[in-house]
């Protein structure tokens, strides 16, 4: 379930790119989501962790339990995004859709 999002964002990636510039969109995508997912998470769980070992006396493993859970929130997040990014799917489409045949 973690890439489940992978197939519909490199697929919609691919449609609303120009056709010249379809492998630098996904290339950029692929930078972009590494750096988001290799930079941010492991900081960002490790964060929480320290503060819950500090602040509620708690032990390694569950400071790291629960900093896991709660970072696991961001795919709710995730799917809220996807969500209202599908509203304007359809005109976005038409709209790359138009400048793709008007060039």
């Amino acid at each position: 379930m973690v890439n489940l999002y992978t197939g519909p964002t490199f697929g919609m990636t691919q449609s609303l790119a120009p056709l010249a510039m379809r492998a630098a969109a996904s290339a950029l995508l692929l930078f972009i989501v590494n750096i988001i997912g290799l930079v941010f998470g492991p900081t960002t769980v490790g964060f929480i962790s320290e503060v819950l070992q500090s602040s509620w006396q708690m032990t390694d493993v569950e400071a790291l339990r629960i900093a896991l859970l709660v970072t696991s929130f961001v795919y709710l997040i995730s799917v809220a995004n996807y969500w209202l990014a599908a509203k304007h799917l359809k005109k976005d489409l038409a709209d790359a859709s138009a400048l793709a045949s008007s060039t």
